[in-house]
């Protein structure tokens, strides 16, 4: 993963290790300065080689060719005021410079002489600068992830607030709901009753609408005596009744009528049971 492809929290974390490892190797680095400068007294030009690099000083002293580095670095020991060298080993060539500077980049051929602890002050300064650009990085970082931490944590706290409003207008709702189930309960209930109420009223019209008729053509038969014979009264009165209830069936209960009237009427008219 590229580095443009890592988000700030990955990155900061990554510079954050880096710049505890440095740290680390800065303090060791320093620690290590603190005692050569302790044992500079007993070794004052205790020299070592760096291939790849050069060291020019701040003045020159002396340069010559030399057979080996080694006796550059005895001619750079003796001179009291050498504090370091610079060695060209296809050239066999040595230069003598006095005063501090930084080693400068080489050829493979170049090799610079210098004292420990210029070696060390170099690494410091390296350690030191690296440490410099990493906490750069880190607080540019912070500016970045800070603002949109605010914002997420503000959207956050947002939504939530939110959430909170909905739950509790869908509680307030809930009770509504469980109020119209009650009164729906209620009215369902009331409902059934009047249903219930309303067939056995029907049913009682239907018997008491029977009873009515039987005691009309006892009327009928008594007023008429022998001019009309009973029997076309009955079944006039019989097919009336029949025509009115088949138009006028709405219930369970008027249609159970009907049926047995129908049924009563077959039964007469199959002399299975007895009919005026």
């Amino acid at each position: 993963m590229g580095e443009s492809a890592q988000s700030p929290i990955i990155k900061l974390h990554t510079l954050e290790k880096e710049f505890e490892v440095t740290t680390a190797q800065y303090e060791e680095s320093y620690q290590t300065y603190i005692t050569i400068l302790s044992d500079e007294a007993n070794n004052p030009k205790k020299l070592i080689v760096i291939d790849g690099t050069t060291f020019w000083g701040e003045h020159g002293l002396t340069e010559q060719s030399m057979g080996t580095i080694d006796e550059c670095i005895d001619m750079c020991i003796t001179h009291d005021k050498c504090s370091g060298a610079t060695f060209n080993y296809d050239k066999k060539y040595c230069w003598l410079r006095s005063g501090d500077n930084k080693l400068m980049p080489g050829t493979t051929a170049d090799a610079a002489i210098v004292s420990e602890k210029m070696q060390l002050i170099e690494n410091l300064k390296f350690l030191n600068d690296h440490l410099i650009e990493i906490n750069a990085e880190i607080t540019d970082l912070m500016k970045q992830i800070i603002p949109r931490a605010q914002e997420e944590y503000a959207a956050q706290q947002q939504k939530q607030a939110n959430l909170e409003e909905s739950a509790k207008l869908l509680q307030t709702e809930r009770l509504l709901i469980d109020d119209m189930l009650s009164e729906n309960n209620k009215y369902a209930n009331e409902v059934q009753n009047n249903l219930l109420t309303t067939t056995k009223t029907n049913v009682q019209l239907n018997y008491w609408m029977l009873f009515t008729i039987i005691i009309i053509l006892i009327l009928i038969k008594t007023l008429l005596g022998r001019s009309m014979p009973f029997k076309i009264v009955f079944w006039i009165i019989i097919w009336i009744l029949l025509f009115l209830l088949t138009f006028n069936i709405k219930t369970l209960s008027g249609f159970l009528t009907w049926g047995i009237l129908v049924l009563i009427i077959i039964l007469m008219m199959l002399k299975i049971i007895p009919s005026p």
